[in-house]
């Protein structure tokens, strides 16, 4: 029987490493970049029709600072997307397939004559091997060059997670939008759903509250009014809360008094279903850089 009580299940490392290799195994890649885990998630949702989150995978394969042993629910989806029934199936019958390594001596004659052929040989693959070493340090060379000059040109293109602006307009003009009104959330052109925020940090009204230390990996809404009755702020965060969820909507985030007085660049948000409920939101960073001649595949980060 599971315990319902703990919802978080105390494992070992040799097993979790076990389910992290079956997964990346079915997955055919190793998770080593936020876009990594955003497309393992998709398809365990493809596969399961459940959801995990993209910073719970990015938790569990230590991509995120995480202290907290994992949920069995998450284990249990994990050890059912590598079609074990559950993380307890997983546990009993997984076995890792036997690995015979065969050496050279193994499948190759020695016949009479062998060292001296093998002397003649090491010298001309020695000598193919420098040929093919000059040829990649002058691709590289030529590489690292190209893309010095391109990187230059594209620093006008992409926003960094970190890049500060020292005004309201300093970014809302990156995106071609010249606001009538100082709003915190201004649509972006010619991209439906997808909104330019921004927040206060410590806002009086909405929070928007997290960790500036890592530049808010999580962003808490929750409204509250000393003049207002507990009934209106229940209501307006009920409200608030339904909202976002059927909006779906992403937020390209840049937040005021976080690092200075003016506003830091913090990243593309979404709201966390897992999360979030009627007494606050929660939005959780899916990316960390934008391009603004691309903004097309931010539509990839979608609930």
């Amino acid at each position: 029987m599971k315990n319902t009580d703990n919802p978080h299940t105390k494992v070992s490392a040799e097993a979790l490493d076990a389910l992290r290799k079956e997964v990346e195994a079915a997955i055919g890649k190793q998770m080593h970049s936020a876009h990594d885990f955003d497309m393992l998630s998709n398809a365990i949702c493809e596969k399961l029709q459940e959801r995990l989150s993209v910073n719970t995978l990015k938790r569990l394969w230590g991509y995120l600072d995480n202290d907290v042993q994992p949920r069995e629910t998450t284990l249990d989806i994990l050890a059912k997307f590598v079609n074990f029934q559950d993380w307890n199936d997983f546990t009993k019958n997984h076995t890792p397939a036997d690995r015979e390594e065969t050496t050279a001596t193994d499948i190759l004659p020695t016949p009479h004559g062998w060292s001296r052929r093998k002397k003649r040989l090491t010298v001309l693959f020695a000598g193919i091997g420098l040929i093919i070493i000059a040829f990649a340090a002058y691709g590289l060379r030529a590489f690292i060059q190209r893309n010095t000059v391109q990187h230059k040109d594209d620093s006008k293109y992409i926003i960094r997670m970190g890049d500060r602006f020292p005004t309201y307009d300093s970014y809302l003009s990156r995106f071609g939008i010249k606001a009538t009104e100082r709003k915190y959330s201004q649509p972006l052109p010619h991209h439906a759903g997808i909104v330019v925020f921004g927040g206060e940090y410590h806002h009086p009204n909405w929070g928007n509250e997290g960790d500036p230390g890592r530049l808010l990996p999580t962003r808490t809404e929750h409204w509250h009014d000393d003049n207002a009755t507990p009934e209106v702020e229940v209501m307006q965060n009920r409200q608030h809360y339904y909202a976002q969820w059927e909006s779906n909507r992403l937020n390209i985030t840049f937040m005021k008094n976080l690092v200075d007085t003016g506003f830091v660049f913090c990243g593309v948000y979404r709201m966390s279903l897992e999360q979030s409920d009627t007494t606050h939101v929660v939005w959780e960073r899916v990316a960390e850089e934008i391009d603004l001649r691309h903004l097309d595949y931010l539509e990839r980060f979608r609930n």
